[in-house]
């Protein structure tokens, strides 16, 4: 992990609100991901997100 430089996580309004409707185990597994993003945002097995166009 980078503890040195941590990033920071940035939720809009509309994620806030769909992290809120989540059942409490679902939304504590889901902020615990983020934390984690923050200290280590590319974790091992990661693979970058691509759009529609670029899978063609």
């Amino acid at each position: 992990m980078n503890s040195d430089k941590p990033y920071s996580v940035v939720v809009s309004r509309p994620a806030q609100k769909d992290i809120r409707s989540l059942d409490q185990i679902m939304r504590n597994r889901v902020v615990r991901v983020l934390r984690q993003l923050a200290s280590e945002p590319r974790p091992h097995a990661c693979r970058k997100l691509v759009t529609a166009e670029n899978l063609l």
